[in-house]
């Protein structure tokens, strides 16, 4: 698709001078420095909150465990009352299980970066009490918390 933009210049309507959309990324490529996974994350760490394993198993709070692991690794094994909303799914169905803004969501993957960025996320998105549990799920089987399968 081509982008049709026209400018007022000397009385007259003038073409885009892009010849497509590729020169248009390009350009905004050049202006806009695309960012690293890595910087993504950083970002995401300092935005949000951490929770370490005790804390968690400590806590009188209610809180929502979201497993963002793919299902697959959620089915086999996963923390106890966790919920499984894989990363890819979280923005269309984190209404279904968190209504209330305020609500204590803690966020867990493998080892943290996807738990990290789907945390960023939900504060994006207006929840407000979001955690990432520091670790992750290796960092809990490490320390030799209790887990549990899904049913089948």
């Amino acid at each position: 698709m081509l982008y049709f933009l026209k400018t007022r210049f000397g009385g007259q309507l003038r073409q885009n001078p892009f010849k497509s959309n590729q020169q248009v990324s390009t350009l905004w490529r050049k202006t806009m420095p695309l960012k690293t996974l890595a910087e993504l994350v950083a970002e995401a760490k300092a935005n949000v909150g951490h929770i370490s394993t005790d804390e968690l198993t400590e806590t009188e709070e209610s809180v929502i465990i979201i497993d963002v692991r793919d299902e697959p690794d959620y089915d086999e094994e996963h923390l106890p009352n966790a919920v499984s909303l894989p990363r890819g799914y979280l923005e269309l169905d984190i209404d279904e299980i968190v209504s209330d803004a305020e609500t204590h969501i803690v966020t867990y993957c493998g080892g943290g970066t996807r738990a990290t960025l789907s945390a960023h996320t939900l504060k994006n998105m207006g929840y407000e009490n979001v955690s990432v549990l520091t670790g992750g799920f290796r960092g809990w089987k490490a320390e030799g918390l209790p887990t549990e399968a899904s049913e089948e």
